[in-house]
């Protein structure tokens, strides 16, 4: 029974995310950034604070003649965030929850956590919310109990009987996890020399 349980509630998710997929895939065309031959490139690195500073430093000292700088966001892996689900580098997709200081449709770099510090950079992303796909129940379920109590600490981070509260919530499917689309808008082969770069002089 407890199996059968467990694949219906998989299938459920799973109807889920091809539904989300669809929806980014009327939203947005396929990504034309980088050609078939390129092959993402997973560099490794503990302290991504130290490499964040180091990357700006080398990807944009002396150029003076750039009106735009564009935010670096470093997204690690699970339990640390919620997950992320983009099909390959410079490619549309979507994310739960960022919890990210960015007005929507703001442009910004996106490296993200693969394998235990092993990051790789995906492109140059706008988010907005993805209205009428918030997480569903059983997508909830099929998270570990670390990533549930990450997410429900950075929602009440200042008492852990809110916390409990919130988890109730998500638990009871009262309420869902908000989703974001990730629209790539862009692809800087000067910024993943610059993170390899970063990571090689840390």
């Amino acid at each position: 029974q407890v199996q059968t349980f467990y694949s219906q509630v998989s299938g459920l998710a799973t109807e889920a995310d091809r539904l989300r997929r669809r929806a980014i895939a009327d939203m947005f065309p396929p990504a034309q950034f980088i050609d078939g031959s390129f092959q993402p490139r997973y560099i490794a690195f503990l302290d991504s604070a130290a490499v964040s500073r180091t990357l700006i430093a080398l990807k944009w000292a002396g150029c003076t003649h750039r009106s735009v700088t564009y935010s670096v966001i470093f997204l690690p892996r699970p339990p640390l965030c919620m997950p992320l689900h983009v099909p390959s580098c410079a490619q549309s997709g979507y994310w739960f929850a960022p919890n990210l200081p960015l007005p929507d449709e703001t442009p910004f770099e996106l490296i993200v956590e693969g394998a235990p510090s092993q990051w790789t950079y995906l492109g140059r992303y706008t988010t907005a919310p993805l209205t009428g796909h918030e997480m569903r129940l059983s997508e909830w379920m099929l998270l570990d109990e670390r990533t549930k109590a990450a997410h429900c600490a950075r929602i009440q981070p200042h008492s852990y009987a809110a916390q409990l509260e919130v988890k109730r919530r998500y638990d009871t499917g009262e309420w869902g996890v908000p989703c974001f689309n990730l629209h790539c808008v862009g692809f800087d082969h000067d910024l993943l020399a610059a993170l390899q770069a970063a990571a090689t002089a840390i």
